[in-house]
């Protein structure tokens, strides 16, 4: 039996969902609040790009929290943690270096937003979800006038 031409699949680019980048963000700012006291971006620049903020708002829930506080760790401070002698980082001296003190951290933190967190990680995404399902029709036109427009091929992006 003769065989036929093979046909070639077109596939989409892959491209990213704004929606979905936000949900994601969203909960994984929720995660680091629960376990670290402070909101995701605090978490990954400050002690690096930025200097520590002290802007804690436990209870308040008045913003994202800096890392320069007793009861919030930024993740340049558990890199510099790690390394013999450089608990402080040229900071100040925190009340939570040492074995145990990161335990105490992190059970406050858990205390304080550890529900919160845990709502946030079940209704975002199953908002985002009814969201693109609810408002696909606005969806479908706003994505073809990104596509139009040659922005969602230049950025990779969509609705």
């Amino acid at each position: 039996m003769a065989r036929g031409k093979k046909k070639t699949r077109r596939r989409a680019p892959h491209r990213l969902s704004l929606i979905d980048a936000a949900a994601s963000f969203a909960v994984a700012n929720a995660g680091t609040r629960a376990f670290f006291g402070t909101g995701i971006v605090p978490f990954m620049t400050e002690g690096w790009l930025t200097t520590p903020s002290t802007s804690w708002s436990h209870s308040q829930g008045l913003g994202p929290g800096g890392s320069a506080s007793t009861y919030a760790v930024s993740l340049s401070e558990l890199v510099k943690g790690m390394i013999p002698g450089g608990e402080d980082g040229g900071y100040q001296s925190y009340a939570w270096s040492g074995k145990d003190g990161i335990q105490a951290v992190m059970a406050r933190s858990m205390h304080e937003f550890g529900p919160q967190a845990l709502a946030t990680a079940v209704i975002v995404p199953l908002s985002a979800k009814i969201i693109k399902r609810v408002a696909r029709r606005p969806i479908r036109d706003a994505n073809k006038l990104l596509k139009w427009t040659g922005i969602s091929s230049a950025l990779g992006v969509k609705v």
